[in-house]
């Protein structure tokens, strides 16, 4: 009866991962990511900020990396943009600043930062477009 119970969940557990798969290509060609933002500007890319900082106002960005890349974000609403690579550092909930941590920042064509994702945690949270 348990192995019965335990392969209906493993079964069941494949379909649902089957079902999480990112757009096919025919729905990644449909896909408006915006014109290419033409100026990256630090403090539009504050924004993206704003609900993970414990201090958004001390946030220090250095920009690393201007040459866009098309992305979507599959677990943030299906978020579409141009990513952008910086190094971001802040205060914590002592006031001392953390140091500077790699963070992609999905921003619109107007350069205004939606999402800012550590480049550590985004394996999955990041599909790049080669395009």
């Amino acid at each position: 009866m348990i192995k019965k119970f335990v392969f209906a969940v493993f079964l069941t557990g494949s379909f649902i991962l089957v079902g999480c798969g990112g757009p096919s290509t025919e729905q990644i060609a449909k896909i408006d990511f915006g014109t290419k933002p033409q100026n990256i500007n630090k403090e539009d890319l504050k924004d993206a900020f704003i609900d993970i900082l414990k201090d958004p106002d001390s946030l220090q960005i250095k920009i690393v990396n201007t040459a866009l890349r098309k992305a979507y974000l599959p677990y943030y609403k299906h978020k579409t943009g141009w990513i952008v690579t910086i190094k971001a550092n802040a205060k914590n909930s002592y006031g001392g600043y953390v140091g500077y941590e790699d963070y992609y920042i999905l921003v619109n064509s107007a350069g205004k930062g939606l999402e800012a994702i550590k480049v550590s945690e985004s394996r999955y949270l990041v599909k790049f477009i080669n395009k």
